[in-house]
């Protein structure tokens, strides 16, 4: 098959929309003691505790850790000191990364899927002190890592024993944490420097799977510090991020997956062979089944998967050949429109043209070429185009004239036998010896079509 224009620009157009769970902050807008009021985006968790935009440093730091008002751990409010949040109540999967400055060996971290004060999901990365889950303050004696959930305010503490990597007190090093929640799956990474975390090559610290019934499913996201007291002498947020994130590496991420009904947890929705990153107009419904391409393994309804129509040979990972949308091409190099059901616009679909269904051409076969409109009509009995017809003409009509009725005319011209004579003597010739007969206006073929037809 030939691939025609259009058929490349549907391999390579692909344009993923902007999600709406994405944030980036590096809190360089005009300088504030109650950030979260005039920020306007950012929302304080325990509204006693604010935070500070520092004007000469350029980042996020807590104002207080003395008038928490929340109990959400169920004692003294200062051992949840403070936190800010941002986003959506309906984020899902996403990834958080904040870089920061910190000259104390106290305790700061990120927010997960807050949905309020008693459902959330908290990160604390310590050296010295941290919450504990009854509400007093935890000493750890050294660098820690812990992941609390935080369901129907009750608190967990959800690894252990808690990873032994944390944070570096030191006020000129910039330092990072990372936090992916996928699913029902959180991963930590923690780094230094200003380049992003490669968590492709990164070992994460911590990786939990939470499958509790009541674990948070949704919310926004944070920052958290606990008796972070230097502010601008050294303890600060520099930049905060949040990001959607591709938990099956097909392209979309898991937001706009959501949005549109594919699974964000399966490369290939509709097991056409064609990843969901990689399905052109993949929201579309070219059809009219009420299915989008993404979901819908043959999309222009012309009996052909659209991985066979767009040359893919070999199954990914992400595609279950046992649901049976999925047939390798036999011949890769060529293509048809998988979003046009009649590529060559010849009169017959794809489908009817691949009579066999496996992507290659075969005029032996009593194929026709689904990208040459021409040929579309040359068969008319689904075989090969040759004349099978071998009736022969075994006309052997033999009918004589049998009359044996004796004239008595006395007329005595001698009759002259007919057999034998030339055509044209026996309708009226020259050499005829009996009275010219006009012969009627049809062509010598037709008046002889008509003596064996009857016509």
């Amino acid at each position: 098959m030939r691939a025609f224009a259009i058929a490349s620009a549907i391999l390579i157009s692909y344009c993923a929309a902007a999600s709406a769970q994405s944030f980036y902050d590096d809190f360089s807008s005009a300088a504030t003691n109650d950030f979260a009021t005039s920020s306007a985006t950012w929302s304080a968790v325990w509204s006693g505790d604010t935070w500070n935009n520092l004007s000469n440093a350029e980042g996020l730091a807590p104002n207080t850790d003395t008038t928490g008002t929340s109990a959400a751990f169920g004692a003294p409010a200062d051992a949840f000191d403070n936190a800010l949040v941002v986003g959506s109540s309906t984020w899902r999967d996403y990834g958080v990364e904040a870089d920061f400055f910190v000259a104390d060996d106290d305790s700061l971290g990120l927010m997960l899927r807050y949905a309020n004060v008693d459902n959330y999901y908290l990160l604390v990365l310590t050296r010295d002190v941290i919450p504990g889950v009854g509400g007093a303050v935890d000493s750890t004696g050294g660098q820690e890592t812990r992941l609390y959930r935080i369901s129907g305010g009750v608190a967990t503490d959800l690894v252990s024993p808690a990873p032994t990597t944390s944070h570096d007190s030191s006020p000129s090093l910039r330092q990072r944490v990372r936090a992916e929640i996928d699913g029902n799956e959180i991963k930590v990474w923690t780094g230094s420097g200003s380049v992003p975390i490669d968590t492709a090559t990164a070992t994460p610290i911590l990786v939990f799977t939470d499958t509790d019934p009541g674990a948070p499913d949704e919310g926004m996201a944070g920052v958290y510090a606990f008796d972070m007291g230097e502010k601008a002498a050294g303890t600060y947020f520099d930049s905060f991020r949040v990001e959607p994130i591709d938990s099956d590496g097909d392209g979309r991420n898991n937001d706009e997956e959501l949005q549109a009904g594919t699974d964000p947890y399966d490369a290939d929705s509709d097991d056409d062979g064609v990843m969901d990153g990689n399905e052109y107009q993949w929201t579309e419904d070219p059809d009219g089944d009420t299915l989008i391409n993404a979901l819908d393994w043959d999309a222009d309804n012309d009996g052909l998967p659209d991985g066979l129509e767009l040359g893919i040979s070999a199954a990914g990972e992400g595609t279950d050949v046992g649901a049976g949308h999925f047939i390798p091409d036999d011949d890769p190099l060529t293509t048809t429109l998988h979003l046009v059901a009649d590529s060559d616009e010849g009169g017959r679909t794809d489908g009817q043209e691949d009579a066999n269904h496996n992507g290659r051409y075969e005029a032996v076969l009593g194929e026709t070429d689904p990208n040459d409109g021409d040929d579309d009509y040359d068969l008319t009995d689904g075989g090969t185009d040759t004349d099978t017809d071998t009736d022969t003409d075994t006309d052997t009509d033999t009918d004589v004239d049998t009359d044996t009725d004796s004239d008595s005319d006395s007329d005595t011209d001698t009759e002259t036998e007919d057999a034998g004579l030339p055509l044209g003597e026996l309708y009226g010739g020259h050499a005829c010896d009996c009275s010219f007969v006009t012969a009627p206006s049809r062509s010598l073929f037709s008046l002889i079509l008509g003596v064996v037809t009857g016509f």
